[in-house]
């Protein structure tokens, strides 16, 4: 029993440290296109 919560929190912490890097990554892209989108408008 014990061995079973210790991976069901291994995945948890892991599920949510994904998370975490796929939010990361979106925010990243979403300035990427801001910055694409005001040197469009400077050019």
């Amino acid at each position: 029993m014990k061995k079973f919560l210790f991976i069901l929190s291994l995945f948890c912490v892991l599920s949510y440290a994904y998370e975490l890097k796929l939010n990361a990554n979106i925010t990243a892209l979403k300035l990427d296109k801001q910055n694409l989108y005001i040197g469009t408008d400077k050019g």
